[in-house]
């Protein structure tokens, strides 16, 4: 948009021609008279096109993998010519056709912004361990008619794992694998896009809908009672967190993962560490439950002693 705002007089004298082009409208407004003159006089309709405009000359063309915001896949360049690598990946709001200075159409992605890991770029290889590991810890498929649930457990596992790097076993899961076993295109309408979803929203910074927490927990844990004080099941070779961290759970989030888990819950909303260096201790405290996941922060309470 170009505005002028002129208090006197604009001339403007031109030796050949004069021509304006525009894709809207063009409007004229005086205070006064609109003089027009033509020799020959004035010619409507079935007026000539418009030159290709010179901006097109400064399109950049990168080479990458590109998702929507909404976590589906819309492409990939791997063109000799074109600036970046394929291993890149970008988010944006979709695709267009554009006509580049030559009148060729050109495939272009709209409002695409890179992705980073720690101001460097994050490799799709790398990216797809991110969003296969969120989608193997979720609780896909035991709520796989909910999306809502679904997707803010994706966005808050994401953003604690981007966050401190913690060790998720579901890398590994066969959901995990099952989601690296996918073509990119067969990933799209999908629940395996709300894991790409997430992933997204981590690296750009979005909102962390686990609350700030550091850990999380899955159904496993909710399975063992308050009078069981093992630090380790043998047999399913986990490590009971309710025993080696104690924990306390809020009354909402106690009364949502138990509705989420059923009728194998039996965790106890609170549990002081019965041994080990946390003896007497509470170290885990929720700060959400989305679908059959509980995540924790860190906190430190001491249990009284009686005198």
């Amino acid at each position: 948009m170009k505005i002028r705002i002129v208090k006197g007089t604009i001339t403007k004298t031109t030796g050949g021609n004069h021509n304006i082009y525009s894709n809207g409208d063009i409007i004229y407004n005086a205070g006064g008279f609109i003089n027009e003159y033509a020799e020959n006089g004035f010619v409507y309709g079935d007026p000539e096109d418009a030159p290709l405009p010179k901006f097109f000359d400064r399109i950049i063309n990168v080479n990458g993998h590109f998702y929507n915001k909404d976590g589906s896949f819309e492409g990939k360049l791997n063109e000799p010519d074109f600036e970046g690598r394929v291993d890149d990946v970008y988010v944006c709001d979709g695709k267009s056709t554009k006509k580049d200075k030559n009148g060729n159409d050109v495939l272009t992605y709209n409002n695409t912004k890179l992705l980073k890991e720690n101001e460097v770029n994050i490799t799709h290889e790398k990216f797809i361990i991110l969003t296969s590991t969120v989608y193997g810890e979720s609780s896909f498929p035991y709520f796989k008619k909910d999306d809502e649930i679904l997707k803010f457990e994706m966005l808050s596992l994401a953003s604690v794992n981007y966050n401190y790097k913690e060790t998720a076993f579901g890398e590994n899961s066969t959901a995990a694998k099952d989601f690296r076993s996918k073509t990119l295109e067969e990933r799209n309408d999908t629940k395996m896009q709300l894991a790409i979803l997430g992933v997204i929203n981590a690296l750009t910074g979005g909102k962390d809908y686990s609350n700030g927490a550091r850990y999380w927990d899955g159904k496993e844990q909710a399975l063992y009672s308050a009078d069981d004080n093992r630090l380790r099941d043998p047999d399913e070779k986990y490590i009971i967190h309710m025993n080696t961290r104690g924990w306390n759970i809020l009354d909402e989030h106690y009364k949502s993962w138990k509705e989420a888990i059923g009728s194998s819950f039996q965790a106890p909303q609170m549990k002081y560490s019965p041994s080990g260096v946390n003896k007497g201790k509470i170290t885990y405290e929720s700060t959400a439950v989305w679908g059959r996941t509980i995540f924790w922060k860190d906190v430190k309470y001491v249990q009284e002693t009686k005198k």
